[in-house]
């Protein structure tokens, strides 16, 4: 999961296998399909609450910039190369380019979210495992809900 936050260097830094690298560059204008209310109005720290659910969810998680909507309502998304990005916002609207199927997907994370009575970051855990067994650094393999836990 990227954090977008002074990433670990050296033999702690690693990019998981399928993780979305940040983009250098804003997006190419193109032409923005906008589904309202897709998820509740958020405050800016129940956004960031959000952001990082969305990322334990998919490694296509990143921050995208495109001309057309205003970073300072957010700018969290699920980006395919192939298929297109879909945002969410703290309006809780969703803009989408490309594939519809990719808004549908992000939607779902952010009723499945608003369902759990939206976790807050301090909700979760990481779970982690030797990837190699020459490899000294454990990584996350996997982020779970303390509720989870409670029960597992």
């Amino acid at each position: 999961m990227s954090s977008d936050f002074m990433s670990a260097t050296g033999p702690l830094y690693a990019w998981p296998e399928a993780q979305i690298q940040a983009l250098p560059e804003p997006l190419p204008a193109q032409k923005l399909t906008t589904r309202k209310n897709i998820g509740p109005a958020l405050e800016p720290d129940a956004y960031y609450d959000l952001w990082f659910h969305l990322a334990c969810q998919s490694r296509r998680t990143i921050r995208a910039y495109i001309d057309g909507l205003n970073p300072a309502l957010g700018m969290a998304c699920l980006h395919d190369a192939k298929h297109g990005t879909a945002w969410i916002q703290r309006t809780g609207d969703a803009h989408y380019i490309g594939t519809p199927a990719l808004a549908d997907e992000l939607a779902t994370h952010v009723q499945t979210w608003a369902n759990l009575d939206q976790p807050a970051i301090s909700d979760h855990y990481a779970v982690f495992e030797r990837i190699d067994a020459d490899d000294p650094v454990f990584h996350p393999a996997g982020w779970r809900l303390w509720e989870d836990h409670a029960e597992g």
